[in-house]
């Protein structure tokens, strides 16, 4: 389990900070970034998926197959992702217009 802000790949590259991955999709290119994160959530693919295997990989916490996450969850949402429940938790909503909360150090 991993509480931290979800990030997707179209914000802050680049950052060192363990963060919540939020992808539509994993594929090999995405490999270089799983040293980074804490927590990964998909909207695609299932327990023998590339990202899922990673994730396993790496030990870490993955909800996959959650329709509608990048819509439902902007960057810097603060989430709790627990893989062992399959559930994601909203503990903090994005801050409107003013941009995401910094990411802790």
């Amino acid at each position: 389990m991993f509480t931290g802000w979800i990030q997707t790949g179209r914000d802050r590259p680049g950052t060192t900070a363990p963060y919540v991955l939020l992808a539509s999709n994993i594929d090999p290119g995405w490999t270089s970034v799983f040293p980074l994160i804490a927590g990964l959530v998909t909207e695609t693919g299932r327990i023998l998926s590339h990202g899922a295997i990673l994730a396993r990989e790496y030990g870490i916490p993955t909800v996959t197959s959650l329709d509608g996450a990048m819509a439902l969850l902007p960057a810097g949402t603060r989430i709790t992702v627990d893989g062992t429940a399959g559930t994601v938790t909203i503990l903090e909503s994005a801050e409107p217009a003013g941009g995401a909360p910094d990411l802790p150090v």
